[in-house]
C-alpha cells in the first residue's frame, strides 16, 4: 500500500506491515520520516537493529542471515536496507521473495533514491507494495517553500513576519537542511514567539550560509579555485558536511534531470523554469552543462552516495578530502584529482 509520510505516525499505532519502504530526494524529510519511524517501533519493544549500505555487490545473504539472526535472539527487531543504485534483477526477485515469506517479529525499513511513476507500475514493484508500505518523499517547490517554511515555525511554537518568510526562503534558496539550521539558531537566539524582518535579516549575515550557496555556484561557474578556497574556509567554521554534501548533491541530480530532458529535445529555457532554476542561476547551469554530460554527473552521484556513507560511519576514508574531489570533477569531470 501506499501512504503520505504525514500519515506514518498514526498508521504505525495501528498495526505494522513487514516492510517499509522510504523514497524519495530530500534528505532532511526521509531522515525526519526515519525518525519518526523508529521511535513508533522502539515504543513498540523494536529494541534491536541492523543497518545495511546495498551496493551492486552487496551480499545478500548476510541480510537473510541478520533476519533469521535476530528473529532467534530477540523478540523484536528492526533491519534497515539503504539502497545506492537501480535494484538489479535478483535484487527484485530477492525482495518478493522476502515480501511474500517475512520473517516473524521483524521489520525491514528500505530506504532509497526517487522511485518514478515507470517503476511503479512495473509488476515486480506492485508485488512488493501488495506486501508493504510505500512513502514517497516529495520535494518542496520554490512555491511551496513560504508556506512549508511556516508551517515548520508553526511547530516549535513561532511565527514570523510574511516578508520575514520570504527572506529565509531566498536566503537558502529551497535547501531544507539549511533552513532548518537558521529556524533553529533563531529559536535559540529569540525569545519572542513572532518574527519579524529585522529578526531574520541579522542572522542571514552570517557569511557561513552565503558560503554554502556560494560553493555551489563557484563549482557550477568552474572556478576550482575559488571552490577549493570556499569549501576550505566552511571546513574551518565547522560547517557539518552533511550541509554541504546536500547541497552539491541537489545540483547534480538537477543537472541529471535537465540533460535527460533536453536529450527528448525540449527547449533548455522552459527546462529551467520546470526545475526552478532562478534566473540569477541560470547562466552558471548552462555552464555545467556545457562541461557535464549523463555519464560524468551519473558518476559524481555515485560519488556523493560514497561520502554519506562516509558521514555516517559506513565507509572509512577522509570525508573532507572526498568533498573536495566531488566539487573539482563537478567544476571539470576531466580533471585528474590527486589525493
Amino acid at each position: 500500500m501506499q501512504l503520505k509520510p504525514e500519515q506514518l505516525q498514526l498508521h504505525l499505532k495501528r498495526n505494522l506491515a513487514p516492510i517499509y519502504w522510504i523514497s524519495g530526494d530530500e534528505y532532511l524529510l526521509i531522515e525526519e520520516t526515519r525518525e519518526i519511524f523508529y521511535d513508533a517501533l522502539s515504543q513498540q519493544g523494536f529494541t534491536d537493529k541492523q543497518s545495511y549500505e546495498v551496493t551492486p555487490s552487496f551480499n545478500w545473504q548476510s541480510f537473510f542471515d541478520s533476519t533469521q539472526n535476530l528473529s532467534l535472539f530477540s523478540e523484536k527487531s528492526v533491519v534497515e536496507l539503504r539502497f545506492h543504485h537501480k535494484l538489479k534483477e535478483q535484487e527484485k526477485t530477492t525482495l518478493i521473495e522476502y515480501a511474500t515469506h517475512p520473517v516473524e517479529n521483524n521489520v525491514v525499513l528500505m530506504i532509497s533514491d526517487k522511485i518514478d511513476k515507470s517503476t511503479q507500475s512495473t509488476k515486480w514493484f506492485k508485488q512488493i507494495e501488495q506486501k508493504s508500505v510505500f512513502m514517497q518523499i516529495w520535494p518542496v517547490g520554490t512555491t511551496q517553500l513560504p508556506h512549508w517554511i511556516g508551517q515548520r515555525l508553526q511547530r516549535i511554537g513561532l511565527t514570523a513576519e510574511p516578508a520575514a518568510i520570504q527572506l529565509i526562503a531566498e536566503q537558502t534558496e529551497g535547501n531544507l537542511l539549511a533552513v532548518k539550521q537558521l529556524i533553529d539558531k533563531l529559536q535559540i537566539l529569540h525569545s519572542k514567539t513572532r518574527l519579524t524582518l529585522d529578526d531574520v535579516m541579522q542572522l542571514t549575515q552570517d557569511q557561513t550560509y552565503y558560503d554554502i550557496f556560494a560553493l555551489a555556484d563557484s563549482a557550477l561557474n568552474s572556478n576550482a579555485v575559488r571552490s577549493a578556497r570556499i569549501l576550505t574556509k566552511l571546513k574551518q567554521t565547522g560547517v557539518e558536511p552533511i550541509l554541504i554534501l546536500w547541497t552539491l548533491a541537489k545540483e547534480i541530480r538537477t543537472l541529471i534531470s535537465i540533460s535527460e530532458q533536453l536529450k527528448i529535445h525540449q527547449a533548455l529555457d522552459m527546462i529551467l523554469q520546470k526545475y526552478g532554476v532562478w534566473d540569477k542561476r541560470k547562466p552558471m547551469v548552462k555552464n555545467a552543462l556545457k562541461h557535464h554530460n549523463i555519464d560524468t554527473l551519473t558518476r559524481l552521484l555515485k560519488q556523493a552516495s560514497d561520502i554519506d556513507r562516509m558521514i555516517k560511519g559506513a565507509l572509512p576514508d577522509n570525508l573532507w578530502i572526498r568533498l573536495h574531489q566531488l566539487i573539482i570533477e563537478l567544476c571539470d569531470p576531466h580533471h585528474v584529482f590527486n589525493c
